[in-house]
């Protein structure tokens, strides 16, 4: 019978060694992945993806490039957004032109290349006078001021800026823009027009 105590006793003992080790092998592996989780990348939240959001480099649109013209004395400077054209008449190509002016930038939208804007020089006064023209005078943002004036008889329309710079004197030239693209064309081309009308620099170039 003490036999079969003892037996029974190194077994029971034995069992509960192996439970035992069982509960610790348990509970370490459950303390090494709790550890894991903690080290791991923590999940992004709404915040911290806005942030890096705004720390991310932006794109941005690259500014628009003026055409320019120069020669001794005069300087013309204007700039186009995308869908117009352009062409520049130096003062050798006007030679055997009558429209008064010494040297342009011709430009026009694509979609109506008949309707050319001439932006020159004249070497003397321009002036309108005896028309039902609309006046609109305006100042630019470099501080040259100018005068705009329209007219709309009947389907046609035509419209003359003179800009008058800080060096303008009574006897000197006339910076100018002039056009008769017609009403329709100008229906839709009016508020890219008046971007370029205040987009001028005329007289002197602008100092870097």
């Amino acid at each position: 019978m003490k036999t079969k105590s003892v037996t029974a006793g190194l077994l029971t003992a034995a069992l509960l060694m192996l439970l035992t080790a069982c509960g610790r092998a348990g509970a370490e592996t459950a303390a090494q992945t709790g550890n894991a989780a903690q080290i791991g990348p923590e999940p992004r939240t709404e915040e911290a993806a806005q942030t890096q959001s705004q720390q991310a480099p932006q794109e941005t649109e690259k500014p628009e490039s003026p055409v320019v013209y120069e020669q001794e004395g005069v300087y013309l400077a204007v700039t186009l957004p995308d869908g117009w054209e352009y062409t520049i008449r130096t003062a050798q190509d006007m030679d055997q032109k009558d429209d008064g002016m010494q040297c342009a930038i011709d430009f026009w939208p694509e979609s109506s290349p008949e309707a050319v804007f001439s932006f020159g020089y004249q070497p003397q006064k321009f002036g309108i006078c005896g028309t039902e023209a609309a006046v609109e005078p305006f100042t630019l943002q470099n501080g040259i001021t100018g005068t705009m004036y329209t007219g709309l008889p009947g389907d046609s329309f035509w419209l003359t800026v003179i800009y008058k710079t800080a060096e303008h004197r009574d006897d000197g030239g006339t910076y100018l823009i002039m056009a008769s693209p017609g009403a329709a064309v100008w229906e839709t081309t009016e508020e890219e027009f008046l971007r370029i009308r205040d987009s001028v620099q005329v007289g002197n170039a602008p100092v870097p």
